[in-house]
């Protein structure tokens, strides 16, 4: 037996995670002078040293054929880091996904 499909749709839900709430929501932020979430734990860590917990956590979408079809990640971002060499737990709201407002997967994540 082999986990290569698991795997497969677990770096799918990664992927589409990074869109946060999609390029509309993000273009607004930027228009209202604001970072997205993961733009400002970007900005206050030490460069590359974000590890973020359960990124594929969320709202999976399936097709009839069992695959996945999109993905609405949890609105919640949390991680491990470096500030100043020191380790840090570090965590915000994605307001590019309904404002910041909890989802189910965001609030297991908290």
């Amino acid at each position: 037996m082999s986990w290569k499909d698991q795997v497969d749709n677990i770096l799918k839900r990664k992927k589409l995670a990074l869109r946060q709430g999609g390029s509309e929501a993000v273009e607004a932020q930027h228009g209202k002078g604001r970072k997205t979430i993961r733009e400002r734990i970007n900005y206050i860590l030490d460069n590359d040293t974000f590890d973020e917990i359960g990124m594929a956590a969320g709202s999976p979408e399936y097709d009839d054929d069992g695959e996945l079809k999109d993905f609405v990640p949890a609105n919640f971002l949390l991680g491990f880091g470096r500030i100043d060499s020191r380790p840090v737990i570090i965590g915000g709201e994605d307001f590019t996904l309904k404002g910041g407002s909890p989802n189910p997967a965001g609030l297991r994540k908290s």
